[in-house]
């Protein structure tokens, strides 16, 4: 469950990522889904895993649900207060970002693995969401490359490669953001925690990261949880 806004009186509409047909939004009304009054349980909070059955629609921009229900509670990421901003920004990043994505399988798979590791990691989860979008970049099929990369060089993000001239367009990084960007590629859910960075560094890869979305996705905006997590790992 990626975005839910309120719609007529007391349903709403919300967009979910499926595994079998992408990105679909749903008009929900109020009768549809589970009630219970704990929050990690209600099918419609941001993030939530759930089972969703309606018969498709073609040419219909907005599907009817049948029934909606959890799939897989979360165990702490709404009780963890840096988790539950981690999660804030996930939720908005991953909506822009597969916004047009008509297929799930694989790439549902792993955006599955990701938040469940998540809601069960106990050590530092500082560069989650870099290890994430990074990875992402790969199954949505731009990922960077950097293996033509020599000491000197500079990434262009609009093209996606490595160049020896800072590119007249503007959208570059850095000699050093460059160096580190073949090391962030490295970068897993498993070993992140290697991956020492101080603040500067952390929001430098955010917004290079960002902006290279931007560059990539159709319709790709500002985040406004991105300050979020500017001041949660400050």
């Amino acid at each position: 469950m990626l975005r839910k806004v309120r719609y007529g009186d007391g349903g709403m509409i919300v967009d979910i990522f499926t595994a079998s047909r992408g990105m679909v939004g749903f008009v929900l009304r109020k009768e549809a889904g589970a009630r219970n009054g704990r929050r990690r349980a209600t099918p419609t909070t941001p993030l939530s895993m759930v089972e969703v059955c309606f018969r498709w629609r073609p040419g219909q921009s907005l599907q009817r649900v049948d029934e909606l229900q959890t799939a897989r509670p979360y165990a702490t990421l709404y009780d963890d207060p840096v988790k539950a901003s981690v999660a804030l920004f996930t939720q908005e990043f991953l909506y822009h970002a597969l916004k047009h994505e008509g297929e799930g399988g694989a790439l549902y798979d792993y955006l599955e693995h990701s938040l469940m590791w998540l809601d069960e990691a106990q050590g530092s989860v500082a560069n989650f969401h870099l290890a994430l979008m990074t990875g992402l970049t790969l199954r949505l099929g731009f990922w960077p490359y950097t293996e033509n990369w020599k000491r000197g060089m500079v990434f262009d993000l609009k093209e996606g490669v490595c160049s020896s001239l800072y590119p007249t367009h503007g959208y570059g990084l850095t000699e050093e953001e460059t160096l580190f960007l073949t090391k962030l590629k490295r970068m897993t859910l498993r070993n992140m925690r290697f991956f020492r960075l101080n603040r500067t560094q952390r929001n430098a890869i955010l917004d290079g990261l960002l902006m290279y979305y931007r560059l990539h996705v159709a319709e790709f905006p500002q985040l406004k949880s991105a300050d979020v997590l500017r001041e949660v790992f400050a």
